[in-house]
């Protein structure tokens, strides 16, 4: 459905009972759950005053306090890590993703349930997968994660037989490395980036629900399946006191910049109603950055062609590789990442070149 066609009194009125609609269904939960839903919104407040410094661009420790511990998460609550790889002079791209949840949950088959937390160690849903040439699959499974300061760095590991995994340092110098029977996988050093911006800060916080995340941007070289790998990458760490929601986010590298988009939609309205849209582009030249309101997003129907718009901007991608994740606990949640190429990048007019990038497709509704 084109949204641009619907008249503004239907948009508005739309969006309107979408977010009523959403806030009743959460009320509910919030009153069976009526002490856990008072903590929600402060537990993750809390988890965020220690970034106030880094906020301001004064305490970059303030980065590894967040991303290096398991919060005390409250009723519904999810905390999840993402370290994303690529290679934007090819196809080459890496993911690691751990994430845990109060409630029961299946992730990927893979039943996890840990409680409240606090600690320093957790029952996690790990995957790893990457592309060189063909895709393939490290690790899918629960893993009993660590996270703990080791002499004056931090780490972010699990030891589970012959699978071993490390990422580990302080801001702005880490290292992740993947040993799986007696093999590396790779191993990677990691440091500040030296094009774009350093971090970024987002939190939303609206009754009984919220989120709060930090992804900080780095440079890497080292080593996959025993071939140099080397490139951009940003590790993001994510607090959700709320349900998952469909959504649409996207990160492209090309010559002349970075290109991000994110979106979230209404679950409850056959039409994807956008309920919060952020897109931005770092102009390496230029040495700054471009941001723009309107975010309209086409794909073919087997999600191969993607074409990401607005007035000011256009990207035209093609997905290559993908791999989903289905989570299952109070309704059912489906979750892909496609790995792509930008054949086509325009900023104001501006031909910007082919790149490498990933988009994330997810939809459906779970607690």
């Amino acid at each position: 459905m084109d949204l641009s066609k619907i008249p503004l009194a239907i948009y508005r009125k739309a969006h309107s009972e979408s977010w009523r609609f959403y806030q009743e269904q959460y009320s509910r939960l919030g009153r069976i759950q009526k002490s856990a839903s008072k903590k929600a919104t402060s537990a993750l407040f809390e988890s965020l005053h220690s970034l106030n410094d880094f906020l301001g661009y004064k305490n970059y420790r303030a980065a590894d306090d967040f991303f290096f511990k398991f919060e005390k998460l409250p009723s519904f609550g999810k905390e999840y890590w993402f370290l994303y790889f690529v290679d934007p002079s090819s196809k080459r791209q890496l993911v690691a993703t751990f994430g845990r949840s109060v409630e029961d949950m299946d992730i990927n088959r893979v039943r996890i349930k840990t409680g409240t937390g606090g600690g320093i160690e957790a029952d996690c849903a790990a995957v790893i997968w990457y592309f060189d040439g063909k895709k393939k699959v490290l690790l899918n499974k629960k893993t009993r994660t660590h996270i703990g300061r080791w002499g004056k760095s931090n780490s972010l590991n699990f030891h589970s037989g012959k699978n071993k995994f490390d990422f580990m340092g302080k801001y702005p110098d880490y290292s992740m490395r993947y040993d799986s029977g007696g093999k590396n996988m790779f191993s990677l050093k990691i440091m500040k980036s030296s094009k774009g911006r350093p971090f970024e800060i987002q939190n939303m916080l609206a009754g009984r629900m919220g989120f709060g995340l930090v992804n900080i941007y780095f440079d890497f070289v080292g080593s996959l399946m025993g071939k140099k790998f080397e490139g951009k990458c940003y590790v993001q760490k994510v607090i959700l006191t709320s349900p998952f929601i469909p959504w649409n986010w996207g990160r492209f590298y090309t010559d002349c910049g970075i290109l991000d988009f994110f979106t979230i939609y209404s679950p409850f309205l056959p039409a994807k109603i956008k309920l919060f849209t952020n897109v931005h582009y770092y102009d390496y030249r230029a040495g700054k950055m471009s941001y723009f309101k309107d975010l309209n997003i086409e794909k073919s129907p087997d999600s191969t062609h993607w074409h990401i718009y607005g007035k000011d901007y256009s990207l035209f991608a093609k997905a290559y590789s993908s791999h989903p994740f289905t989570f299952k606990g109070i309704g059912k949640f489906t979750y892909l990442e496609y790995f792509s190429e930008a054949l086509d990048l325009t900023i104001k007019g501006r031909n910007c070149g082919k790149g490498t990038g990933i988009i994330e497709d997810a939809y459906g509704f779970v607690i």
